[in-house]
């Protein structure tokens, strides 16, 4: 089975009982990450097995059920499939906390901007030119073409 083919309900149920949610915090499976998380994975094969495994892995009694017994179903292949545990939690985590929604609930919880670092982030002092000074006594190591 490949990303492509995964069932994106069953992956929303995951997501939803992985991240709940919780006051301002929104329930991932609300959000409808599932096609942010299979674009994720088409560029990322190696952890792309590892969710559909753990997709896999699940009883559909437990699915079906939801609830408590998709929480046990999850724990059993976390000590079972850790790996696989581990790819599908990254891709969770990394879908949600990429989320405009969710990174404004970071700016509003924290105080901090949710942004990238850098070019409005950190004062940086101006570069040293004598730390290549080193480096500039090398003869070149590559051809002129």
């Amino acid at each position: 089975m490949e990303s492509s083919q995964i069932d994106t309900a069953r992956l929303r149920q995951v997501l939803a009982r992985l991240l709940p949610g919780d006051g301002a915090w929104p329930n991932a499976g609300e959000l409808e990450l599932e096609n942010a998380i299979l674009d994720r994975l088409t560029t990322m094969p190696d952890v792309a097995k590892q969710v559909v495994a753990a997709l896999l892995a699940l009883p559909e009694d437990a699915v079906r059920q939801g609830g408590g017994d998709l929480d046990a179903a999850l724990k059993t292949i976390e000590a079972n499939q850790p790996e696989a545990f581990s790819g599908l939690l990254l891709t969770a985590y990394s879908a949600y906390y990429t989320d405009p929604r969710v990174r404004d609930v970071v700016e509003q919880v924290t105080g901090y901007e949710a942004r990238p670092p850098q070019p409005l982030g950190y004062d940086l002092p101006p570069f040293d030119e004598a730390l290549l000074a080193e480096v500039k006594k090398r003869k070149p190591f590559w051809r002129r073409v």
